[in-house]
Formats: C-alpha cells, structure tokens, sequence
C-alpha cells in the first residue's frame, strides 16, 4: 500500500476534525506506475484465469468525422429574472432551537449570524469585485468557452475518431472470458497510457472473437489551460 497514492490519512488534518485530501494531475493508480516504473504487486487489470487467449491482428482505423470546431459564440447580458431578494438576513439565520432539528456534519440552507461578514468567514467580505473578480467580469460581450457548447463540453468531443479491433483466441481447455483492454498514449507529460475501453469476451475453447472499441474524440485529447479548450 506504501506504493499507492495518495497516501491513506489517518487522522484528520485540515481543521475542525475534517480530512483533507489533494489529488492533482493523472498519476494515480495504475497510471502512477506506469510513470514511476513501478511494477505492481498485481497488474491492474490482470485476472487469475484457468485458461489462456492471444491477441493477434490489431487494427486500427480512422472514421470519418467532422472537424473539431471551437464554440466561437458571443454571450450576451446575463438574464434578469426579475426576483427581488430581502436583504434582511435575519430572515435567513438558523431557526431559534426546537423548531427544527440540527445535526452535525449536514449542510442547512441558513445563516449562523444576521451579520453577512460574520456569517460568510470570508476576510474578504464586502470588497468591490473589482478587487478579487478578473476584468470582464461583468462584460456582457464575453467570448464563449471553445470547449462549450453542450451539456459535457464542445459535441465534437463525443464524437468516434477512431476504430480498433483484433482477433482474440482461446488457446486453452476450458471455456472462458476475457477482458481485452485498450489504453492510449499521449505522449509528452501524460501518463504513459490510459484505459480508453474495454470488453468481456466469451471464447469457447479453439474458437476466435473480434474485439473492437472506439475512442472518442476525447480520448485522445488533452487540455490546454492556456486555451481553455
């Protein structure tokens, strides 16, 4: 367990009794061994079988597909619903005790203090946004994320690039599955390859099965956060 990251915690380190763990970047699990050269007690992915398969004749084909397109929209003004909100924050403490039951560790959509600053723990409540917001924030005109355009991100992302298949034979006595994984290399700073699919195959003893799987645009993206696309 030493080799696995993060580090398991065993006593709560982030204040008021609370466990903070950070998780950055993509070299976890698996994906960390293959970066550190780290061979693992149990491959992951690798399941103890009675039998044996081999993989031969891999393909791997291009679809047609349209070109990735960033959204190049222009946001217009942010709507105005028209919903005048009291500024009366006694309205929103915490009801007087009895008439509704609090528990630890639940999150209640009430205030602790009549005092906003008070209540927010923030120590930069009450500050113009100009102060803390980046400029443009308030700009009706605001260029549109390239990545959007959809509920998950830009369609082109989800749209198939790529088709792989290969032959699987059982090689062994008895009936069997296997999983046949495909994982992707993206080079540079990325981890050596990650999981872009896999299937369960029934394979009779002498007998053959086509795998295949298709990668997404996405799968063989990475992000820019220069660009934010």
């Amino acid at each position: 367990m030493e080799s696995y990251v993060p580090k398991p915690l065993h006593e709560p380190n982030n204040g008021a009794n609370a466990p903070q763990q950070d998780i950055s970047g993509l070299d976890i699990g698996y994906r960390y061994f293959d970066m550190k050269n780290i061979p693992p007690v149990y491959a992951f992915g690798f399941g103890l079988s009675y039998t044996k398969f081999t993989n031969s004749d891999s393909k791997v084909s291009r679809l047609y597909t349209s070109p990735y397109t960033p959204d190049n929209e222009i946001m217009g003004a942010e709507p105005n619903t028209g919903i005048n909100t009291s500024i009366n924050y006694t309205e929103y403490v915490f009801p007087i005790s009895g008439e509704i039951p609090r528990y630890q560790g639940y999150i209640y959509p009430y205030l602790d203090s009549a005092n906003p600053a008070k209540a927010s723990m923030d120590t930069d409540y009450g500050l113009p946004s100009a102060q803390y917001l980046p400029s443009g924030f308030n700009d009706s005109s605001q260029q549109a994320s390239p990545a959007g355009g959809a509920p998950g991100g830009n369609p082109g992302l989800w749209e198939p690039v790529v088709t792989v298949s290969a032959n699987i034979s059982h090689t062994g006595a008895v009936a069997g599955h296997e999983v046949t994984q495909l994982h992707v290399g993206l080079g540079g700073d990325e981890p050596p390859r990650i999981l872009g699919g896999f299937n369960r195959l029934y394979v009779e003893p002498g007998k053959s099965v086509v795998f295949a799987a298709q990668l997404l645009r996405r799968n063989v993206s990475t992000w820019d956060p220069a660009t934010q696309d």
